[in-house]
């Protein structure tokens, strides 16, 4: 089953946040993500609090693939503007690569790529012009993305799953000192995607569209997740597509 039509409607929740700001956290994902599954045994990769839900090793391996996805996204919307992205079903890719089985030395193999993804498309992201940020491609749910969108919708994808990968540790007795951002990146709402935080330390509803992104809130750890869970970003919207979120807060979504 295919996620709803929302073309045209792709949250404007990031426009307001700078490129550079944007690119800084899309390339450091690959880091981040290493070290938020540093130190997890076998059996805490697997573990599945929520048996419906999508298990820190499921989440792991679906962020590279989504990734794959997105490689080939960018690349097209950056050379072939008005490219139609190819569509992609997150749960049969799970079920048939059969996620949950594979063993560590496959998963050290699919975060080396993660990491190569992700700087080369940085290399592309700085090298576009003002005109090539504008070019666009189709997406299945979302309809027409500019390259720019591109980048907030999988710079978001990353935080989302690492923000997701927080919280099942702590679900397990895992909770491990995740590093905060500093520096420049520090700007994006304190590394929150799909909402912000005031000057109380709440979070507001004001980026949120319709419940639909899943936030987290930054303390030591990414953690922490917003009041809204279960809400989907824009690179997730059916539960089953090429690229948007998971249903409901498991870590399954697509982007």
């Amino acid at each position: 089953m295919r996620g709803q039509d929302k073309r045209g409607k792709f949250p404007a929740a990031y426009s307001s946040i700078d490129t550079a700001t944007h690119i800084g956290i899309f390339a450091e994902a690959p880091a981040r993500l290493r070290a938020v599954l540093a130190g997890l045994t076998q059996a805490d990769f697997r573990a599945k609090p929520r048996p419906e839900k999508w298990s820190i090793q499921e989440i792991s391996f679906h962020v590279v693939d989504s990734e794959v996805m997105g490689a080939g996204r960018i690349r097209q919307v950056f050379a072939e503007p008005g490219a139609v992205f190819a569509r992609y079903d997150q749960d049969a890719w799970a079920t048939a690569i059969k996620y949950q089985e594979l063993d560590t030395t496959s998963l050290s193999h699919w975060l080396g790529l993660f990491a190569s993804l992700r700087a080369t498309a940085s290399v592309i992201f700085r090298t576009a012009t003002t005109e090539i940020w504008a070019h666009w491609g189709t997406h299945g749910e979302w309809g027409p993305l500019t390259l720019r969108q591109l980048l907030e919708l999988y710079a978001d994808h990353g935080e989302r799953h690492i923000g997701q990968i927080v919280e099942l540790r702590n679900s397990i007795g895992e909770a491990n000192s995740f590093p905060a951002p500093s520096g420049d990146k520090a700007i994006l709402g304190q590394r929150i995607h799909g909402c912000e935080v005031t000057s109380t330390g709440r979070t507001s509803s004001a980026l949120m569209d319709q419940n639909q992104w899943l936030c987290f809130r930054q303390d030591p750890v990414v953690g922490t997740a917003c009041s809204r869970r279960g809400a989907r970003g824009p690179e997730h919207v059916s539960g089953r597509t090429s690229e948007a979120p998971p249903r409901g807060q498991s870590g399954k979504t697509q982007s």
